[in-house]
């Protein structure tokens, strides 16, 4: 919203993620929808949250894929896409929810 609002570019922003499970990176590939949906979490946090967080607040036994598959299920109605490095860092994948199988598909994007 801040990088909206002061004229810098939604295009060239990725947020990098390193776990456990191996390096991630989240890219806004809708600037208009991130920059609506950002609005609507300055205004319904409440309902945002429990929107991206789903059932794993009351999950007892989390894992690292179902927060993956919980992250690709929800961000691209945020304009955010989720990728995944190979152990090389030279490859990724675009980690997409598919809800017929209810697993997230890695995509190879190189």
């Amino acid at each position: 919203f801040y990088r909206k609002t002061n004229n810098k570019p939604l295009d060239k922003l990725t947020i990098m993620v390193i776990s456990k499970e191996g390096v991630f990176a989240l890219v806004i590939d809708n600037s208009t929808l991130f920059y609506n949906m950002g609005g609507e979490m300055m205004t319904n946090r409440e309902d945002i949250e429990q929107k991206y967080y789903g059932n794993l607040k009351k999950k007892a036994n989390v894992t690292y894929n179902d927060i993956i598959k919980q992250v690709a299920k929800v961000l691209p109605s945020y304009g955010i896409s989720l990728y995944k490095a190979n152990s090389g860092l030279t490859n990724w994948s675009k980690m997409t929810y598919n809800p017929t199988t209810n697993l997230v598909d890695e995509i190879p994007c190189n």
